[in-house]
């Protein structure tokens, strides 16, 4: 669950088992997302 976006601070609070692909699809209207780290 995605708990709460900071968007001036670039920053979001999820708890455990969020997938990556559902946050970024959260993040996409804002701009947003968040890139994996290889």
């Amino acid at each position: 669950k995605i708990k709460v976006l900071h968007v001036k601070d670039m920053d979001v609070v999820v708890e455990p088992g969020i997938g990556w692909m559902e946050l970024n699809e959260y993040l996409k209207p804002y701009g947003l997302f968040f890139p994996l780290d290889p």
